[in-house]
């Protein structure tokens, strides 16, 4: 199964019995049917929810916000790890997002931003070998950085 993964309460207009012929079962439902597959095709991965799970969010309201939300966000980091794991900073906050720019000249641009509409202390991770670089929007950029609602922060990271 998904290590650490959280369990995500759904119900589709639809139920699939799948018996997987060289997939990887990651997640069952209640009764053991396979819910969350993956297998390799080619040089990629394909990853299989047959949950409707973007519908059932967006249909519930305080589905990304409210106390006790599911934690589906947790689905999304697993299925980025790979790609997340060459990044030079990283946040696990459920309320921010964080983009990374490489320029030519070696730093990168970090985007973080702040979903919710109060401000919010967003820890970060930096990777081995890099250090902070200016601030080009909001406060200087530090390991833990509050940001205000709706807002985001701007700032550099280089190798050091």
């Amino acid at each position: 199964g998904l290590p650490g993964a959280p369990t995500l309460p759904t119900a589709g207009p639809i139920k699939l019995t799948l018996q997987p012929a060289r997939a990887e079962v990651l997640g069952r439902e209640a009764d053991g049917t396979p819910a969350f597959t993956r297998a390799r095709y080619g040089a990629g991965t394909i990853y299989f929810l047959t949950a409707p799970l973007e519908l059932e969010l967006m249909q519930t309201p305080g589905a990304f916000h409210a106390p006790g939300a599911p934690p589906a966000w947790q689905l999304y980091r697993y299925l980025a790890e790979p790609v997340l794991a060459g990044r030079a900073v990283r946040t696990d906050a459920p309320q921010a997002g964080l983009t990374e720019h490489p320029r030519e000249d070696g730093p990168r641009v970090i985007v973080l931003i702040n979903y919710r509409p109060e401000p919010a202390e967003i820890p970060l991770t930096l990777a081995d070998g890099w250090q902070f670089g200016d601030s080009l929007h909001g406060p200087a950029p530090a390991m833990t950085m509050t940001v205000a609602g709706n807002d985001a922060a701007v700032f550099e990271v280089r190798r050091g």
